[in-house]
């Protein structure tokens, strides 16, 4: 399964968004394809 995360703040600058799309990537990764897309201002 393909599935795609969308988050203005990764990688992570901080925490909050950019932290929790971080771990939620590295889970999926074990059993799917995650890709990040992302704006780098």
């Amino acid at each position: 399964m393909k599935i795609l995360l969308v988050n203005y703040e990764y990688p992570p600058l901080g925490g909050g968004g950019g932290t929790q799309s971080g771990h939620l990537a590295r889970e999926l990764a074990k059993s799917c394809e995650p890709k990040v897309v992302t704006f780098c201002p």
